[in-house]
């Protein structure tokens, strides 16, 4: 099974895509549709455009690793080279007129010298990583690749292949003539329809005649239709229901009274369900849900309630907890106590006194 893959356009990030453009947002997104596929066929027509949303493209489609196909289908120019070369050679395809163009990145940078020095660095980086990755995609010499970069090349069809940018050149489709058979000049189903069931009943007359009709029951759809199964016996698996003479398409089919019929593809009926039986499932099926709810819901609560718990317990032995901290013991101090203060104190004004007094007694002699 193949999905398809569609770079018709300008690439860019997709922040700064303008209408029209392609980004790996927008491949992804078409990567993801083809999930299904074994095979993508990536149809690539676009200039170019930003150097590493080109790569992220081709990084993108290799991360399926489901075969891939690149088709040139106009142009593949500058880093649309880059996913178109995802493919392997034999599975990179051309149309005869689409063209193939390489060059060097180039950008441009306001700023400093050092700046400006540092983005001609990463250009310069850029550009080899480029050709090298062209010399081992295509098996071409890498001088001449750097060359040909340089000189800003572009490839018809033909060139490409030579330099092993191409696996095979399609050819585009060609118109053919078209038996178309006379129309009947009844379009409208309806009465199409109509004509049927008059050759049906016309038939069905013929073969009562005959005595060589087998009776059918007759069940009535829920959109109408009359289907209807061989013999008189009921509905039953491994019938064969019929619509307008015709097996039933394979599905599964809801009649008027609710009654739930499987047919596969040869019209034979594989299942039945009643409406009863359906709306019991119905029942079933929700009464399991809201089991599963419950049973959920109550672990949640058994998880909540450990949880508290444990913290309970944390808080109690908090509170039990006592600070082990001690004091650093004082160091012994050299002043006096208040006491001996006060004591030297008095001893001193006593002596003065007493100095003051002899003084006084010297005089009066």
């Amino acid at each position: 099974m193949e999905g398809n893959i569609f770079i018709y356009g300008d690439i860019y990030n997709h922040a700064d895509a303008p209408v029209g453009a392609v980004s790996l947002k927008s491949v992804t997104e078409q990567i993801n549709a083809a999930k299904n596929a074994d095979t993508l066929v990536v149809h690539i027509h676009s200039r170019g455009g930003d150097v590493n949303e080109g790569w992220a493209i081709h990084d993108a489609l290799l991360a399926t690793g489901k075969e891939l196909i690149t088709i040139n289908e106009g142009m593949v120019g500058s880093i649309a080279t880059v996913p178109y070369l995802a493919a392997k050679k034999e599975n990179r395809r051309s149309l005869p007129n689409a063209k193939t163009f390489i060059h060097n990145p180039w950008g441009g940078l306001m700023g400093d010298a050092k700046e400006v020095a540092k983005y001609a660095d990463d250009l310069k980086k850029e550009e080899e990583k480029l050709a090298k990755f062209y010399a081992e995609q295509t098996g071409h010499d890498l001088e001449d690749i750097i060359n040909k970069m340089d000189n800003e090349t572009e490839f018809t069809a033909e060139e490409a292949k030579g330099l092993g940018f191409v696996g095979t050149i399609s050819e585009p489709l060609k118109a053919v003539a078209l038996f178309k058979p006379k129309q009947s000049k009844k379009t409208d189903m309806s009465e199409v329809k109509d004509e049927l069931k008059e050759q049906k009943t016309l038939l069905t007359t013929i073969l009562d005649k005959l005595g060589m009709n087998k009776k059918a029951l007759a069940y009535t759809l829920d959109n109408g239709d009359i289907v209807e199964t061989e013999g008189d016996s009921e509905l039953a698996e491994g019938q064969v229901l019929m619509l307008d003479g015709e097996p039933l398409n394979e599905g599964t089919y809801t009649l008027e009274d609710g009654t739930s019929v499987t047919v596969d593809g040869e019209g034979v009926v594989t299942s039945i369900a009643s409406g009863e039986e359906d709306e019991m499932e119905a029942l079933k099926k929700e009464n399991e849900e809201l089991k599963a709810k419950l049973e959920e819901r109550e672990v949640q609560i058994e998880e909540n309630e450990q949880i508290l718990n444990e913290v309970k317990e944390e808080v109690a032995k908090l509170a039990k907890m006592q600070s082990t901290y001690k004091p650093k013991a004082a160091k012994p101090s050299f002043k006096k106590k208040a006491s001996e203060e006060s004591k030297d104190e008095k001893d001193s004004y006593k002596a003065i006194k007493e100095a003051r007094k002899q003084k006084r007694q010297k005089a009066k002699k």
